[in-house]
């Protein structure tokens, strides 16, 4: 039987727009992340080695970012002593952290296809608890149009119909996700059929 390794969550602070990411002990710290990595809150930042024992690392829940810097080599075990910088990040909106939705589609007419979350959170049909949901199935939508709110650590980011692999415009089959229910990466939320062209005589 195996077992995951303790983990630690670095220390985070803000400082002129950064986020500055220090040791949260002593040791040896292996396997930083490579400078443009976009990180996500609890990702993995490498590990600390501390009297031979391995010690995973984390990002604490409020940071997040793209990395712009980072000590050391990625190949290279460096020491480090409590509190030295680890890594500097540049924060990114909420909208580039958590891409809302992708689609597995099928460029035939009439084909079904559907539309699934990129991130965990908390799926909301409507915009408020008493007002119609922003899609309903049977309706026809357009590329663009918002078919429902994620919300990610308070932050609510809107889920539209849109992206390369999605049509302009499309009729909605089945929503599988249904109002304040928590959704994980990979999960569907709607399926959809692709519209036929309209001819002109």
């Amino acid at each position: 039987m195996t077992h995951d390794p303790p983990s630690l969550l670095a220390l985070a602070l803000h400082d002129e727009g950064k986020i500055v990411l220090r040791s949260p002990g002593v040791g040896f710290w292996r396997n930083p992340p490579l400078p443009g990595t976009l990180l996500r809150p609890n990702d993995p930042i490498g590990c600390l080695i501390v009297l031979g024992r391995r010690i995973q690392l984390h990002l604490p829940p409020e940071a997040y970012g793209r990395v712009v810097a980072a000590q050391g080599a990625t190949s290279a075990t460096r020491a480090v002593q409590y509190t030295e910088l680890l890594l500097t990040l540049d924060p990114v909106s909420a909208t580039e952290l958590f891409p809302a939705a992708q689609a597995d589609t099928d460029d035939h007419e009439g084909a079904s296809s559907v539309l699934r979350t990129r991130s965990s959170g908390r799926f909301y049909a409507s915009p408020a608890p008493e007002r119609a949901p922003f899609v309903s199935p049977g309706e026809r939508i357009e590329r663009g149009q918002t078919i429902g709110l994620l919300e990610v650590m308070k932050t609510f980011t809107r889920i539209q119909f849109k992206g390369p692999e999605i049509p302009q415009s499309a009729t909605i089959v089945q929503i599988f996700a249904s109002d304040q229910t928590d959704l994980e990466a990979g999960d569907p939320i709607l399926e959809f059929t692709i519209e036929a062209p309209h001819s002109t005589p």
